[in-house]
């Protein structure tokens, strides 16, 4: 099938990769966890996080990493989050806990400094004791838990040039292999397409699991005073993943 990536439309695709590509300095598989980042605060007051030029997160991604917590956390129980970040979804996720039933809420990140940054904000918190903190690579994490997650979102970064648009797609073969996820729990994630999910994904799915695909419009404001890298859409779409039962 040749790769697989989030959306149909091709101008789209080539549009978003054409406008990262070249700040790729390297494959950061090995050296991501050591990459010193930047929080930089424009006059807007919005926060923006760079590890080696390249945006990996913003402010103005505040309403979309609501909509997407409020998803991984519907079925309660047991939390997976892929990617600290500014740890704007960590903390919509916590404002969750009481209301959707969470138990345990369990963070990776690859990172040195941002792991720092997610200790930082864990030692302050009122629910420190059910909140893990993993340092890694989901490569080789996911197959250390001994339990299934009820709810897991997947915002890292890609560390390759060739998985920009797709890295979501290794990131769920992955969680099927190992049936990570409960049937009947889901899986949302950075949705890198603004017209919906491509075919390609959707077979995907469907030859892998039984399954329900649903999506959601989340309504944004651009920043104003800069271009964010790879999107200008007002709006994100969070999507929603149900895995009913496992095929393989």
């Amino acid at each position: 099938m040749g790769k697989i990536y989030l959306s149909n439309n091709t101008n789209e695709i080539n549009k978003r990769i054409s406008s990262r590509i070249n700040l790729y300095q390297e494959d950061y598989t090995k050296s991501w966890q050591y990459k010193k980042p930047t929080i930089k605060i424009n006059s807007d007051g919005e926060r923006v996080l760079y590890i080696d030029n390249l945006e990996v997160m913003a402010d103005f991604e505040t309403p979309y990493m609501k909509k997407l917590a409020e998803i991984v956390t519907v079925k309660g129980g047991n939390i997976l989050n892929i990617g600290y970040g500014l740890g704007i979804v960590d903390q919509f996720i916590e404002n969750f806990r009481e209301n959707n039933n969470i138990r345990e809420h369990h963070i990776i990140e690859l990172n040195n400094e941002i792991l720092k940054n997610a200790e930082n904000w864990l030692s302050g918190h009122q629910n420190k004791d059910n909140i893990y903190i993993h340092k890694g690579d989901w490569n080789y994490l996911l197959g250390k838990f001994n339990f299934q997650f009820d709810g897991i979102l997947y915002d890292a970064f890609p560390l390759k040039k060739e998985d920009l648009c797709r890295d979501f797609i290794p990131f769920l073969e992955k969680v099927i292999k190992l049936r990570l996820l409960k049937e009947g729990g889901v899986i949302t994630f950075f949705l890198d397409s603004s017209d919906g999910f491509s075919s390609d994904f959707v077979n995907l799915c469907d030859k892998l699991i039984k399954n329900k695909l649903e999506i959601e419009k989340t309504v944004i404001q651009l920043p104003q005073k800069r271009k964010p890298q790879g999107w200008e859409k007002e709006f994100f779409l969070a999507p929603k993943l149900t895995i009913l039962n496992y095929k393989i």
